[in-house]
């Protein structure tokens, strides 16, 4: 069988061809690039990289271009502050950016003449900055803070919780977190969340794949987001414990969202189907959704 050759990278085309309805036969030479860790797509992407770095060295005013932009993004930049928290764990919060950063680090204060200090810096998490903060909450007392991470750009989150009193992170992980919020029950017992099965590629490959390591491959995965599903996390309790509260697999496309109400009495889950301009609204009992979970959960929750 042939293999890629940066020599010659127009020789390597498959001999795949999809047959569709009516008997139209369509070719698809590169077929082998769907797989994002073939050898082949490896040796490709390295030669893209080589040819187009190769280009853009000739630009005469690359680098004063580059120069001149650095030049001008460089300036502290402070966002917007927010409070949360009840009592003594009422704080201020903000993100700021001293210029170059590559992620905003979150910044907290007790009081407004209080000088901030740092309460979470995503710029600690990778040596090239490609990790980033995803979805985050705070619980409705301000005792503890769930957030995501996320790797190289990708969709997946994994979640974790911080105990903000002694500033320690928890045991608590979740995995394979996507286009989700973070809805804290008020009694800071837990949240609700969404997520998906993990990717079948991945699984295939029998490696642990995690967002904490050096190689993070998810995100690269071809597999299709299908059958989401709302669950909910208790504090202190391993991700394979959650309740699972609300799915439906006759729609395998649907994405859901739970919320919490500002009351904390009602559960609300929306449902959508990618970027369609068109949505569905469930309401649930908050005190029926814990009965379910209460017994073990199983089959989701009903809702109206």
């Amino acid at each position: 069988a042939m293999s890629f050759d940066p020599a010659d990278p127009n020789a390597l085309r498959g001999d795949t061809v999809d047959e569709y309805p009516g008997g139209n036969k369509v070719a698809d030479p590169y077929r082998w690039l769907e797989d994002p860790d073939g050898a082949d797509t490896t040796k490709w992407v390295e030669a893209q990289v080589k040819t187009t770095n190769a280009y853009l060295s000739t630009l005469e005013s690359r680098s004063f271009l580059k120069e001149k932009l650095t030049a001008k993004y460089d300036y502290p930049k402070t966002g917007c502050s927010f409070r949360r928290g009840k009592g003594g764990m009422d704080r201020y919060y903000f993100y700021k950016n001293d210029g170059l950063q590559n992620q905003y680090v979150l910044m907290t204060q007790k009081t407004l003449e209080d000088a901030p200090e740092v309460f979470f810096d995503p710029n600690a998490l990778s040596s090239d900055g490609t990790k980033s903060l995803g979805p985050s909450s705070f619980s409705e007392s301000g005792k503890y803070w769930a957030y995501g991470i996320t790797a190289s750009g990708s969709d997946w989150n994994t979640l974790y919780v911080k105990d903000i009193e002694t500033g320690k992170t928890l045991e608590d992980k979740v995995e394979w977190v996507k286009f989700s919020g973070i809805s804290w029950l008020h009694d800071d017992s837990g949240f609700f969340y969404s997520r998906y099965p993990e990717p079948k590629t991945l699984a295939a490959k029998g490696e642990k794949d995690e967002v904490e390591g050096d190689d993070v491959k998810r995100g690269s995965e071809t597999d299709s987001n299908l059958n989401m599903a709302v669950y909910f996390h208790k504090i202190g309790d391993p991700s394979s414990m959650d309740t699972l509260i609300y799915s439906d697999p006759t729609v395998p496309k649907w994405m859901f969202r739970a919320q919490v109400s500002d009351d904390g009495e009602y559960m609300l889950v929306t449902v959508s189907e990618s970027t369609a301009p068109v949505n569905r609204l469930y309401t649930a009992k908050v005190s029926d959704v814990m009965a379910h979970v209460a017994a073990g959960g199983g089959g989701g929750v009903g809702g109206t």
